[in-house]
């Protein structure tokens, strides 16, 4: 099992030391048709570490950190290495990884290359997919690949049958209403394009999000980028989290690192002191010059900005610590996961989330939305009934209106969790069968979550 609400019951757990235990991992599965799910740190929330067959643990022994070079930026890293140790290690020369899920000190570089994962920093450095050079595959089977920019280290019959769909590629990849290059388009096989020519045939970022599905990582190159010396903390107080979700827009002309947003069921008894207001955005910005040019411009309730690191630190701990916060409700119920990060342009965050607010109300359920409010993405817990049979009953009805409601104001159904088990069918009902994940072309399946 995995931090979704999946449980599955494994035949096998293999810990393979090197690529060529992996490479005869998969030859056995293949020649005995059995599934293999490749598993990074198990922090997954729509069920993509979870899966019968042979599960590849692969934090146990391939989990080094191979090579730093500072000068070209970048780190040579295995799978099984965890985001925190890689930061760690390229600290002392002003470096550090883009992408930074809340689970960074868990979460393992296969597996947020698995999601294609992203963090409060992707407003500013992207997606994983944005920070990955090069991979080093092996497939079903156990032929190693390596894979970069254009088409050398290709599958056999992967150039030709992207060539004969170049329109389809050109033109089904973004679902209606959604404008192109919407930077949380990533369920399914949402890089799929970065396969046609105009756009240098980017074999490597079109691996980034396939969970497992295309083979299994063994070593990236991945790009590392300048860690701001100074960067300055502005908090700005709203009357909700509408209020929050409608201002942040407004904000990404500034040049903002981080642009998340959170409301007051979130925030503890024991939380620093935060501005007036019920939701707050927490805006990270360069220096303090542009975080105080941010404050005057912005039309909040509220606001401070922090300079003190450990002030700092005090603060980003309530966001991390939001996934923990919000399973449990004001009073006392679980809340559970696996209705995250659905997104849609910033500019349309509030009216999305007004309507997602009316669709909990309608079936009686509650929830504390928050997340990266800069990208137009939030997450939510969501407090279902998952014993009784009427419980079990409206979680699937919910299920089953939730994407189409989202769909009207073009929210893919996943922005950066992956689409995983959980997730297939509201992939289906909004962007079609043709580029869901149950559409799968080998048996492998799955990685890890990191959002």
């Amino acid at each position: 099992m995995d931090a979704s609400t999946t449980a599955v019951c494994r035949w096998v757990w293999v810990a393979p030391r090197d690529a060529d235990d992996v490479a005869a991992a998969l030859s056995v599965c293949a020649g005995a048709g059995v599934p293999v799910v490749p598993r990074g740190g198990g922090t997954s929330i729509a069920g993509q570490a979870t899966g019968v067959g042979v599960v590849l643990d692969l934090t146990r022994h391939m989990n080094r950190l191979v090579s730093v070079d500072p000068a070209a930026r970048t780190a040579v890293v295995q799978p099984g290495l965890v985001l925190d140790r890689l930061r760690d290690a390229v600290r002392p020369y002003g470096l550090t990884f883009g992408p930074d899920p809340s689970t960074h000190s868990r979460c393992t570089l296969g597996g947020m290359i698995g999601n294609n994962a992203c963090g409060a920093h992707s407003v500013a450095w992207g997606t994983t997919a944005d920070n990955v050079t090069e991979l080093a595959v092996t497939a079903y089977g156990g032929t190693a690949h390596r894979i970069s920019t254009g088409w050398s280290g290709a599958p056999a019959g992967l150039r030709d049958l992207i060539t004969g769909h170049l329109g389809l590629l050109r033109t089904g990849m973004t679902p209606a209403g959604m404008p192109p290059g919407f930077s949380r388009r990533i369920s399914g096989y949402g890089g799929l394009d970065a396969l046609l020519p105009e756009r240098g045939v980017q074999l490597a970022r079109a691996f980034c999000g396939s969970e497992g599905t295309l083979g299994v990582v063994t070593e990236a190159v991945v790009r590392l980028v300048d860690a701001p010396r100074t960067p300055v903390l502005a908090v700005l107080g709203y009357a909700d989290e509408s209020a929050a979700a409608d201002a942040a827009a407004g904000l990404l002309p500034y040049g903002p690192l981080t642009v998340e947003g959170m409301a007051e069921d979130l925030v503890g008894g024991g939380a620093p002191a935060l501005p007036r207001g019920r939701a707050w955005l927490f805006v990270e910005m360069p220096d303090e010059g542009g975080a105080r040019a941010l404050v005057r411009a912005a039309e909040a309730v509220d606001a401070t900005v922090v300079t003190d690191p450990a002030g700092q630190r005090a603060l980003w701990r309530i966001r991390e610590d939001a996934a923990g916060t919000a399973t449990r409700m004001p009073g006392g119920g679980m809340a559970w996961p696996g209705w995250e990060d659905c997104a849609v342009p910033p500019v349309r965050l509030g009216a999305y989330l007004r309507e997602f607010r009316a669709l909990l109300a309608a079936h009686g359920l509650h929830g504390s939305p928050y997340g990266h409010f800069g990208e137009g993405c939030v997450h939510v817990r969501i407090d279902f009934d998952l014993v009784s049979a009427a419980g079990i009953a409206r979680f699937r009805d919910f299920s089953g209106n939730w994407p189409i409601s989202s769909s009207r104001t073009a929210a893919p159904c996943r922005a950066s969790t992956g689409t995983g088990r959980r997730g297939r069918s509201c992939c289906r009902r909004c962007t079609g069968r043709r580029w869901s994940g149950s559409s799968a072309p080998t048996r492998t399946c799955g990685t890890r979550r990191a959002a």
